[in-house]
């Protein structure tokens, strides 16, 4: 829905000024709003132009450092179609609120960039790759599900300043089996099939 300017903010600022309501993003892409069906990935217009940098990011759960999925984005794509790739190629469903802390660590409001849905102050849809600044090897956190906190580093390996037209984000490389989103219980002991939370004890 269309959102009007905030009178309290354009007097103070002197210029139209909008509230960004969380619960109806106002500049939400059609691809990226579930009113519309399954959320998905938008596709890059660079990558089909030629001429663009990609970055691609490996992604693994903390409590499984061995299992990982390798992603690529063309520069031009955001954090949102990240989250949305990552969603995809761990075969986990996309039914919570999550957020990228680029200094790594969890609920840090100076470095959060949040979903659509979120209070942060920038949001995944916002924020395209190759505006991050990133390096080769840093890592950040991807923080999904605000409840069961499920944290995964994500690291860039490699920017490939000469990319080849291609459908983007693609999903490069990958090692061992995917946990399930919801850990299986046994029923005879009570334990859990993974702990997402092992690495934290």
């Amino acid at each position: 829905p269309e959102t009007r300017p905030d009178p309290l903010l354009s007097n103070l600022f002197e210029r139209s000024a909008q509230v960004y309501d969380p619960e109806n993003p106002p500049d939400l892409p059609r691809e990226y709003d579930p009113n519309y069906g399954r959320r998905r990935p938008r596709p890059s217009q660079k990558a089909r132009e030629g001429d663009f940098t990609s970055y691609a990011f490996r992604v693994n759960h903390r409590a499984l450092p061995e299992v990982w999925r390798e992603i690529e984005l063309a520069e031009d794509q955001t954090l949102e179609d990240l989250h949305l790739a990552t969603q995809q190629a761990y075969g986990w469903y996309d039914d919570h609120l999550y957020s990228f802390f680029m200094s790594g660590k969890a609920w840090d409001n100076n470095t959060e960039i949040g979903c659509p849905w979120s209070e942060s102050a920038l949001h995944t849809h916002q924020v395209q790759v190759g505006q991050l600044d990133l390096d080769e090897g840093q890592k950040f956190l991807y923080l999904f599900d605000y409840g069961d906190g499920h944290e995964f580093d994500v690291q860039m390996m490699r920017i490939n300043r000469n990319a080849k037209k291609n459908e983007y984000p693609k999903l490069v490389g990958q090692r061992g089996e995917s946990p399930p989103q919801y850990p299986d219980y046994d029923e005879d002991t009570g334990e859990m099939s993974w702990d997402p939370h092992g690495h934290l004890r």
